[in-house]
């Protein structure tokens, strides 16, 4: 997400310059580009269909801290809501441009300031939302597992699958074994056996 400082956005519109958003929607059918101005515009070769819709909020950050962007569409027209239910967005590639135009509606600049993937999307009786999650939020997830040397599957479980007669397990391999069970085993059994041990990553520099 690129910053635009609030006072010179300000000081280009007192200029008689306009400023407006393009947005690329990549689905599966194909690419289509809106622009929120009441003309339909050029850019790069493509032609930007005008389009009524503001965006939710979009925060400013240097450092990528940004991870969701909500537009909202007029859809009383019923054009983003065809598209919508005429396929999954889900997943599909999003960028939102920052476009600079002269009086007579001439790009001076553009540039993009966010892209991500469609996560959402809501419809309401006259409004259409669609939510772009930037891809940095990936490295957010927290991780739904972690590595430990007993097993972490829920006795007769689906992942354990054991369906005999035991009715008690201590989760460990040995005992796993003995229900020969071992093939289902989710544990790292090698972990204790490095625990003291220095770890290195490329050449070892004692040597």
């Amino acid at each position: 997400m690129k910053t635009f400082d609030v006072n010179t956005i300000l000081e280009l519109i007192k200029e008689g310059y306009r400023v407006f958003l393009f947005i690329d929607l990549e689905l599966g059918s194909g690419t289509y580009r809106f622009n929120n101005s009441d003309i339909d515009l050029p850019l790069g070769g493509n032609i930007y269909t005008s389009r009524d819709f503001v965006p939710d909020r979009i925060p400013q950050s240097g450092d990528m801290g940004v991870d969701t962007v909500s537009l909202n569409f007029n859809s009383s027209d019923g054009v983003i809501p065809a598209i919508i239910l005429s396929e999954d967005i889900q997943g599909r590639n999003a960028t939102i441009k920052f476009a600079c135009l002269d009086d007579n509606y001439q790009i001076i600049v553009a540039e993009p300031i966010f892209s991500g993937t469609i996560s959402n999307w809501k419809m309401r009786e006259s409004s259409s939302m669609i939510e772009i999650k930037n891809d940095m939020i990936l490295w957010n997830k927290k991780t739904l597992r972690t590595c430990q040397s007993s097993c972490p599957w829920e006795f007769k479980g689906t992942e354990c699958t054991y369906a005999g007669a035991i009715d008690w397990c201590d989760r460990s391999y040995e005992h796993c074994v003995s229900l020969d069970n071992s093939d289902n085993f989710g544990g790292f059994r090698f972990l204790p056996s490095i625990m003291e041990k220095e770890i290195y990553w490329g050449r070892n520099p004692k040597k």
